[in-house]
């Protein structure tokens, strides 16, 4: 996780959901990416599931926009960066992410 962890991470659902900037420092070019903490609905002691989208050239979690859907649940949508050898980071696709905690998922959005 990318520290400091107040500032590179967001909160959500009061605090059932976590989202942080990860940074696994090799391979440089594309290093950096999104870990996901929700609740798993399936267990029965109250555990939680993590899961990642890595390989990024860049990406914040805190500027995410944010919209709720009562019937899929939160997206997120932000805007990464992917590495270019010859002029070094540049604009990539926008990462969209959908958290359902009624469902325990997290699913990368491709509309």
């Amino acid at each position: 996780m990318v520290e400091p962890i107040e500032g590179n991470h967001l909160r959500l659902y009061d605090g059932k959901a976590s989202v942080f900037n990860v940074d696994t420092i090799e391979p440089a070019c594309c290093s950096s990416g999104v870990a996901v903490v929700i609740p798993d609905n399936s267990d029965p002691s109250g555990g939680s599931l993590c899961m990642a989208v890595i390989g990024l050239g860049s990406v914040d979690v805190v500027r995410a926009k944010r919209t709720y859907d009562p019937a899929r649940g939160l997206l997120l949508e932000m805007k990464t960066q992917e590495f270019d050898g010859a002029s070094g980071l540049r604009p990539g696709p926008v990462l969209r992410l959908q958290l359902d905690l009624k469902t325990s998922r997290v699913l990368i959005d491709t509309q």
